[in-house]
């Protein structure tokens, strides 16, 4: 997670790569006997599109204001036939797992299904994306540009897990469950090189190009053919820069959108049985950027939106070709272990520690390169702060008063400069969850924070060596289950670049990791317990107002009139466009359904050809005056059969005592040539 912190937060080739689409192979696997019962499930879970701050670059000014792609829920359930022991492993389009989430989750699914989900078999991955929606934590840190948590989203990410949950309990059915691996070499790049350098020269041999290309594929076939699939890759899914206020799934959301819509044919307002169900999950990208210019929004193209498609893409061509290459494990297995551990209390054997003694994380503390804000994704951030060891002279005194008041707390800590100590008011999430499912002979780690390269290079050995298996069997899943900031390694801590600044409980903070990780390794090797430890209790919070919709006027225009009317007539490759008297988006989210329709004349009858989870499409809403608003839809006609066509916007109205009214806009018809 890049945070830009603004002062007011420091106070508390497009053608081508469209062509290719579908020219590989198509998804198969051998047609061998099922072993594992599987099933597959998707939910809309878009939050709110209008004045929700959005969780990711911590700037303030960033807030919801339409839909570039929609938010969606994945699940995947795998039983092993033999035990009946299970797993969900759920992906979401979102930037991370949050305890408050997960805990809301557990509750819904406990009332439904009794003990087949407890708190060791479920794990939420995401995207990673920085464009959706925030206020969907009980930790109050993250919860600043959102003003508290925000029911609707939060509602929002819950009933999407819960719904798609159903849905892939409702689609088991005996599957094969299989693997593949290949390398992605040109969606990302190391934008903390000064850090990655100082890592020993045998950790960094591991990692060719300065990173992590691995593009690991978990995939469920049924009858030869692959119906569903998750996919490992390591990198941001920061493409949009921090102006952008569009909710949108960013390059691994494209990713998915090409194998489910444009390759698969799933209509995103009908998910009930999808005939593909496609995640691409955020690894051990912690350090990689899709800025390729190591700026923000400096990717393939120079419109950020075409860079997203470019990058996705190639994020997409990488697991096409893991699918090409799916083994299937001689076992069934099915298992799970989960340790909680607290970060800030954590002892650290010599075999761990890479000192050769014992050593100590502690309370949490944000450093004063977080405060910097990024160079590469997120940019800006306070002028007075820097990223570096010979930066961040005016924390000096702070950190001097910081660390004489603690002993110890230099040794852990140091060489950081102290923004602020976040343990010390209990803000961040200080106890976190470790855990890991195993499938077959493979086994999914999901990490509660954002994993560098090396740092996932260590956590894979670690695990590795103690459950007796291999690291190509070990897939990492980042900010998962919970927030819990960076984790370098401590030779990238000690340069404190932002990842070093953001690694909050110490230098020792990976070494720790691994360590639980090696326990977690020996009980499923030996037969330990499931769960160990409690999760922490859900926090005290406030539920913001910010975005929440009272009524609507429509000021001197009807709800749904055309204020700015399409022309006649486009060439394919422009841009249409339409601007609507509209209503606040919040009042109806519409899952499953779509704010905008654009519509082919077929005949005598108009058929729908983009909806507002195309990425050929934008929604854009602004709030005019008190309460009115206005709509601007926008189509991208690249892909556009010549013809007639028309733009229609589906809105919800709200009076006073929350009486809601369903309008609609339709434009005059225009032609693509």
């Amino acid at each position: 997670m890049r945070r830009r912190f603004t002062s007011a937060l420091l106070g508390i080739s497009m053608a081508l790569s469209m062509a290719a689409v579908g020219s590989l192979a198509p998804k198969t696997a051998s047609a061998e006997e099922p072993s594992f019962l599987a099933g597959r499930g998707m939910a809309d879970m878009t939050g709110e599109p209008g004045e929700n701050g959005m969780m990711g670059y911590g700037d303030s000014r960033q807030k919801s204001a339409g839909i570039h792609s929609r938010q969606f829920a994945r699940a995947y359930v795998i039983v092993d036939p033999k035990t009946n022991k299970r797993v969900v492993f759920l992906s979401g389009d979102m930037l991370s797992g949050t305890n408050l989430e997960r805990e809301l989750l557990l509750k819904k699914l406990r009332e439904k299904y009794g003990d087949k989900y407890n708190d060791g078999n479920v794990l939420i991955a995401a995207t990673h994306t920085h464009s959706t929606p925030g206020g969907t934590t009980d930790y109050s840190l993250y919860n600043i540009t959102t003003m508290g948590v925000h029911k609707q989203s939060l509602d929002a990410t819950v009933d999407g897990f819960a719904k798609a949950i159903d849905r892939a309990e409702a689609d088991l059915a005996p599957s094969q469950v299989s693997f593949g691996s290949d390398k992605v070499e040109d969606a990302g790049v190391n934008r903390s090189m000064d850090a990655f350098m100082n890592n020993p020269k045998e950790l960094r041999d591991k990692l060719p190009g300065d990173r992590d290309s691995r593009s690991d594929t978990m995939a469920i076939s049924r009858d030869g053919k692959v119906t569903g699939f998750v996919n490992w890759m390591a990198t941001h899914a920061t493409t949009l820069p921090t102006e952008n206020k569009l909710i949108s799934s960013d390059n691994k959301g494209y990713a998915e959108y090409l194998d489910e819509v444009k390759e698969a044919g799933v209509d995103y307002t009908k998910l009930d049985s999808p005939s593909m169900v496609a995640a691409y999950v955020y690894s051990n990208g912690g350090d990689q950027t899709p800025n390729l210019g190591l700026k923000p929004a400096t990717g393939p193209s120079s419109d950020p939106f075409k860079s997203v498609e470019i990058m996705g893409k190639r994020i997409h061509d990488g697991a096409e070709r893991s699918l090409q290459k799916l083994a299937v494990d001689d076992n069934t297995t099915v298992d799970y272990r989960m340790m909680w551990v607290d970060m800030q209390n954590q002892k650290v054997a010599p075999e761990f520690s890479t000192t050769g003694k014992e050593e100590k994380t502690c309370r949490a503390i944000v450093g004063a390169p977080f405060g910097s804000g990024s160079e590469e994704d997120g940019g800006g951030g306070v002028t007075f702060l820097g990223e570096g060891l010979d930066k961040n002279e005016l924390m000096d005194s702070l950190t001097k008063t910081t660390y004489d008041a603690t002993p110890g707390l230099k040794d852990c800590q140091g060489p950081k400069k102290v923004l602020f100590e976040s343990g010390m008011v209990d803000s961040v999430q200080g106890v976190l969850p470790v855990q890991v499912l195993r499938i077959g002979d493979h086994y999914i780690l999901g990490m509660p924070g954002e994993v560098t390269s090396a740092s996932g290079v260590l956590m894979r050995e670690a695990f590795a060596k103690s459950a007796g298996t291999t690291v190509d069997k070990v897939m990492v899943s980042s900010a998962a289950n919970a927030y819990g900031h960076y984790f370098t390694t401590p030779w990238e801590y000690d340069r404190q670049n932002y990842e070093g600044g953001a690694t909050i409980y110490g230098r020792y903070t990976v070494p720790a990791l691994n360590q639980a990780l090696a326990a977690v390794g020996k009980s499923f090797k030996e037969g330990g317990a499931e769960v160990v430890g409690t999760a922490p209790k859900i926090r005290p919070f406030v539920y913001s107002a910010y975005g929440k919709v009272l009524h609507d006027t429509p000021g001197t225009h009807k709800y749904g009139d055309v204020l700015i009317p399409v022309r006649g007539n486009y060439r394919k490759g422009d841009v249409v466009k339409a601007v609507f008297q509209g209503s606040h988006p919040n009042v109806n989210i519409r899952h499953e359904g779509t704010y905008l329709q654009v519509q082919k004349r077929e005949g005598d009858k108009w058929v729908d050809v983009a909806k507002d989870s195309d990425f050929s499409t934008k929604f854009n809403w602004k709030r005019k005056g008190i309460s009115a608003s206005e709509v601007t839809m926008e189509w991208d006609t690249t892909e556009a059969e010549p013809g007639t066509y028309r733009m229609v916007y589906n809105g919800t109205s709200r009076a006073p005592g929350n009486h809601d009214t369903e309008f609609q806009g339709v434009t005059g018809s225009f032609q693509v040539e």
